[in-house]
């Protein structure tokens, strides 16, 4: 019985996530050294920079360096980890007022995982982000369907845009998450469950390998994005089964 008591109060504790749980947390104090170039580097910088008092990441981008094939428009850095299936990935990121335009910039963010299959063709990348550009012709500043959403990648279908959440307000920061959870990936927006994709990592293949923060240089116009607190943990849903099952375990005990 003893024994047990103690089995239930880590999982008990587990319950509840707690910085050490992480396995990785950036707040962006500095640029740590294990954020490497992916596809392109930004053209304006991937910096620590001081943002509304605090230390934050700007994602900085010059329309006059777009280079490349459409592929290395997209500019970030990637940064490698190491975590079992199923985990949960999130960031803030801060929607400026500007973002807000149909004739502006054309501006658009994303936060990035990869799974950990070896075969690059057969990887899942789960994305969501924030754009202003078309839906319909995104490398032209002047369609007429020009609008700012959130939006996710769902690999069985599309980018998919989504509806603003309740309680959306720009100049503001908003809070990305993206969860493996078994079977799919789950999408949310400061907390609220956006949107579900079926398409899910290969067998074998479920671990989170690596997480991006990108931007895309559309060569229209320089602009530049904020994001803070990157983390990375296990999926909290997993650790509540965990303490459910240790509960279940000591109701045998007692009963036998």
């Amino acid at each position: 019985m003893f024994a047990l008591m103690i089995v239930l109060g880590v999982c008990m504790a587990s319950m509840s996530p707690s910085p050490a749980q992480a396995a990785l947390t950036d707040t962006f104090d500095s640029i740590h050294p294990d954020w490497l170039t992916d596809r392109q580097e930004p053209s304006d910088g991937f910096t620590s920079v001081n943002f509304l008092g605090d230390n934050r990441l700007r994602i900085g981008i010059d329309a006059s360096e777009q280079a490349g094939s459409t592929f290395y428009y997209t500019e970030g850095r990637k940064r490698a980890v190491s975590e079992p299936a199923p985990w949960a990935v999130s960031a803030d990121v801060y929607v400026d007022s500007s973002f807000n335009t149909t004739t502006g910039p054309l501006v658009r963010t994303d936060l990035w995982a990869r799974d950990s299959n070896v075969v690059e063709a057969n990887a899942e990348y789960p994305i969501m982000g924030v754009t202003n550009a078309s839906p319909t012709d995104p490398l032209d500043p002047n369609a007429s369907d020009r609008e700012f959403r959130f939006r996710i990648w769902d690999g069985s279908i599309d980018w998919i845009d989504l509806a603003l959440p309740v309680g959306f307000a720009f100049d503001e920061w908003h809070n990305l998450k993206m969860e493996s959870a078994g079977s799919e990936f789950r999408y949310y927006i400061d907390g609220e469950l956006v949107h579900t994709d079926i398409t899910y990592s290969d067998v074998g293949a479920e671990a989170l390998s690596a997480v991006y923060l990108q931007a895309y240089n559309y060569g229209h116009e320089n602009y530049a994005v904020h994001w803070d607190n990157l983390s990375v943990v296990p999926e909290p849903a997993s650790l509540a089964l965990l303490g459910l099952g240790a509960l279940t375990l000591l109701g045998r005990r007692r009963t036998a």
